[in-house]
């Protein structure tokens, strides 16, 4: 049985190369602890940051330049959506930032994904939160624990 970060950087990984499956422009995909580096061949980089506890987002970004193509994945959950709500102003500076909120085992969507610095500029941002539960509403809800149980 696997932890729930492990399961969670294994399920991105999987969806990474899903998503390259017909253009083919990944290059390599590399594992460096809770990150993967996914490297482009047009040399273009991302980072792909796993984080069960979203409230810790915003300080793992803080090595991250503007100008950094990073996502994180997290699980999806109320408690993760509340986190998302209480950081949204510093996770919106970021242009090339994707969240990824993931529930590998759901019985419809498996994730629900958003860029904040986009987003931003076309939400109203006083009904943030009922955005983010719209967003994820196809995505059913999972725990650390759920996660761990079933990895």
């Amino acid at each position: 049985m696997a932890d729930a970060k492990t399961a969670l950087k294994e399920w991105m990984m999987q969806f990474i190369k899903s998503r390259d499956a017909f253009f083919r422009k990944i290059a390599e995909i590399s594992n460096h602890g809770d990150e993967l580096l996914v490297k482009y061949k047009d040399g273009r980089e991302q980072r792909v940051l796993t984080i069960i506890d979203f409230s810790k987002a915003s300080s793992a970004l803080e090595g991250c330049g503007q100008d950094t193509h990073v996502a994180i994945a997290t699980l999806s959950n109320r408690k993760n959506k509340d986190a998302l709500a209480a950081q949204w102003k510093s996770l919106a500076s970021y242009p090339f930032l994707t969240l990824y909120f993931v529930n590998p085992y759901s019985s419809g969507e498996k994730k629900w994904a958003l860029m904040p610095h986009v987003h931003q500029k076309v939400c109203d941002n006083t009904h943030l939160m009922q955005g983010f539960l719209s967003l994820s509403e196809t995505v059913e809800d999972i725990t650390e624990e759920q996660l761990a149980a079933k990895g």
